[in-house]
């Protein structure tokens, strides 16, 4: 997640043509829209890494997917200093090839976990491993607002994320297997462990080519997750890529401060999650699991859209009382990995890595469309109240929905032995996702 970040607290690096400065215009209509384009199109590569992703991860495994999709955008990120200086066009090429490693996030979540999480401390497993999505931005502005303002400049941010994360990829496929029985380090009690009451659930589908997506689309829980995400991820991406901008063009905070001050809500939605993870494994005696996956989405969504009203209530000059609500919005969007993630781990089982492709689709055709100059053109704090008015009234909507229609019973399309006559061949995804 980090190359999805840098964009946000470095904004718009100095394009060069034909290797002399271009002049920026910030005031002009051309530098607008290049702005608006360099941070929206990393969704496009997003979006095209997506619609092969559920096939390339069956035939090559999560490992060498993860690799192959990182490996690519850890090498464009390094890029983006020089690609500067053959031009706009150029860039946004890159760009676009710096989004691929966003789309592993979803599938490898769940496929990881599927494989490598105990059923008993699956809240867990889950919450630590979706911290990704906090520890990106934490590392990433805080790093990044310091750089800029340095003598290395904004060129600093992009070579030393991109050289780090092409370490840990490459870290990953030489310690990570796709299962713990091809793993070089697990014991068999491990292994008997992990594998506790999935055997039965699983089997039937291993070998099974295909995935159900007609009888996947028909089912109003699958569309309830998907909605869930939609009303989730409205919120989140505007947070993670927008947030420095929110804090130093509507509030008037300096680069350096805003980097540190939209990192800080991260750190504590980290130690939030990794909390409520044990817990809502632990409180499993006491409630059902339908009623934890609909009370942990509900604690995550309903609190972030009432922190959304009240920072559009706020008087600007109230900066502390901004920033506590500001922190806390990021602090409650980690739950939500607990709740609706763990609905579809749950009920979709050995599918739930296509529907988080799909989910990963959505949330960055939302980005895509989203660009900061489409939707706060001047930056102004009025500007930003309609856009958390807008994410306030799709999360109380959208996790409404997912409530009444939640269920955490394994759907009967995923316990059939010969689903085959009800099954749309893989090669027709992209015509369903575009559909």
């Amino acid at each position: 997640m980090e190359e999805d970040n840098t964009e946000s607290v470095t904004s718009l690096p100095k394009i060069q043509k034909k290797r002399e400065p271009l002049k920026e215009h910030l005031n002009s209509e051309d530098t607008k829209w290049q702005k608006d384009w360099l941070l929206s199109v990393v969704a496009v590569g997003t979006l095209l890494g997506t619609l092969p992703i559920t096939w390339i991860t069956e035939k090559l495994g999560i490992r060498w997917m993860v690799t192959v999709y990182g490996m690519l955008s850890s090498l464009a990120t390094l890029l983006v200093p020089f690609a500067s200086t053959l031009g706009f066009w150029t860039l946004l090429a890159v760009r676009v090839v710096q989004g691929f490693g966003v789309a592993t996030s979803y599938v490898a979540m769940s496929t990881i976990s599927e494989e490598w999480a105990p059923l008993s401390e699956s809240g867990m497993f889950l919450c630590l491993i979706s911290c990704h999505f906090q520890f990106g931005p934490l590392l990433v502005m805080p790093i990044a607002g310091e750089l800029c303002e340095s003598t290395f400049g904004w060129t600093a941010v992009y070579h030393i994320f991109g050289s780090v994360s092409i370490f840990f990829f490459i870290l990953f496929c030489l310690f990570f297997r796709d299962s713990p029985n091809e793993h070089f380090l697990t014991t068999e009690l491990e292994r008997r462990l992990i594998g506790d009451g999935k055997k039965q659930i699983f089997e039937a589908d291993k070998n099974s080519g295909n995935v159900p997506y007609l009888r996947m689309l028909t089912d109003i829980v699958v569309w309830g997750i998907l909605i869930s995400n939609l009303g989730a991820t409205f919120g989140n991406q505007i947070f993670n890529q927008l947030g420095p901008q929110y804090l130093s063009k509507a509030l008037g905070m300096h680069p350096k401060n805003a980097g540190f001050a939209a990192a800080l809500p991260f750190l504590l939605a980290a130690a939030i999650k990794i909390m409520a993870g044990p817990i809502s494994d632990k409180i499993g005696k006491r409630l059902s699991e339908r009623t934890r996956v609909i009370l942990f989405t509900s604690i995550s969504q309903y609190f972030m859209a009432l922190l959304f009203t009240a920072l559009v209530l706020l008087p600007k000059d109230q900066t502390i009382a901004i920033q506590a609500c500001y922190t806390a919005v990021a602090a409650f969007s980690g739950l939500w990995q607990i709740g609706a993630v763990k609905c579809a781990q749950l009920s979709i089982r050995q599918f739930s890595a296509s529907i988080f492709s799909w989910n990963t689709f959505v949330s960055y055709a939302i980005s895509f469309a989203r660009g900061s100059s489409r939707l706060a053109p001047n930056k102004t704090a009025e500007e930003w109240n309609r856009i958390f008015i807008g994410i306030a009234v799709s999360q109380v909507i959208c996790t409404t929905f997912f409530n009444f229609t939640a269920r955490v019973e394994p759907r009967p399309w995923t316990m059939d032995d010969d689903i085959s006559e009800e099954r749309i061949n893989k090669n027709n995804l992209n015509e369903i996702t575009n559909s």
